[in-house]
């Protein structure tokens, strides 16, 4: 009986050295009652392995895994983890994020509201002027509020900062939406309008108008309604007479630019006039500049 010992599985005398050991339980049997692991490779008694639900191959029962949606057992190699709940799950049960391409279990993806990929909850952000879920690489930030949105809704400046469409400001010249930081207040009108048009100098004016003024410019643009304008710009200076002498449209036609002769004291002294007039409406659009031509160019009057 010193050179035999009892099968753990059989229970008969076997000669010791026909005996095998086994290395999960220590158990020791012959030959024949083991079987080999199809993912570890390690021969392990029959008794301690298991047939995937997954593949049909054999495994051995100490890396067994159970999916967590359809509670599907098989080997450890045969299972995904959730990247959101660190769950098991097989690859067919899994959903790929099409950005990250992480594995997560189904309903846990969502679908960005603009290109429609399906992705992690943490790769979407809502965007403040549609409200929409999208992908973070699609948003922008205000530099005037720091909202974020969609960057084919934003207005960009001239140094590349974004403002929403709500936050752009119009010129009143070109009729555009442009951001804040473009903007400039006509010194000669206190018209809004878009730095491309400013003349170069400490105070900003439209430079259309300073040219006009200066006699830079003699466009004769709208002459049918110079009377109309003359009229109405003498009203404005309390029966001053008014001449327009040149007129200058605007980009959008939906404005004039103004140099009017204006002359008081009986006629004796002359001035001249800048204003913007509304097509549209038929009005003074701001204030009126009132200054004197001279070899120098145009001056505004003091005050």
């Amino acid at each position: 009986m010193d050179e035999a010992e009892l099968s753990a599985v059989s229970g008969k005398a076997v000669a010791i050295s026909l005996l095998k050991t086994c290395p999960l339980s220590g158990k020791r049997a012959e030959p024949e009652h083991f079987g080999r692991c199809d993912f570890s490779g390690v021969e392990v008694l029959n008794t301690e392995l298991a047939v995937s639900e997954i593949s049909r191959k054999r495994y051995r029962l100490d890396q067994q895994m159970r999916s967590s949606i359809s509670g599907k057992a098989g080997h450890k190699e045969e299972f995904l983890f959730c990247d959101e709940t660190r769950q098991p799950m097989t690859s067919e049960e899994a959903e790929q994020c099409e950005v990250t391409g992480r594995f997560v279990r189904p309903g846990v993806l969502e679908r960005c509201g603009v290109m429609g990929k399906a992705v992690l909850p943490s790769e979407l952000e809502r965007c403040a002027v549609t409200e929409k879920r999208v992908l973070k690489k699609l948003l922008v930030t205000s530099s005037v509020s720091d909202a974020r949105f969609q960057h084919c809704l934003a207005v960009r400046s001239i140094a590349g900062n974004y403002c929403t469409p709500v936050e752009a400001k119009t010129c009143m010249w070109s009729g555009r939406r442009s951001h804040p930081d473009d903007m400039r207040v006509c010194s000669l009108t206190g018209i809004p309008f878009h730095v491309e048009f400013a003349a170069s100098g400490e105070k900003p004016y439209l430079q259309p108008l300073g040219d006009l003024l200066h006699g830079v410019g003699r466009t004769t643009d709208a002459s049918d309604r110079w009377d109309e304008i003359a009229s109405k710009a003498s009203s404005a200076l309390r029966g001053s007479r008014c001449r327009v002498e040149t007129a200058h449209v605007s980009p959008d036609k939906r404005h004039l630019a103004i140099c009017s002769e204006v002359r008081t004291l009986l006629g004796l002294r002359v001035h001249q006039a800048g204003l913007l007039y509304s097509v549209e409406d038929e009005s003074i659009v701001g204030h009126i500049a009132m200054g004197k031509r001279t070899s120098k160019g145009w001056i505004g009057a003091a005050g």
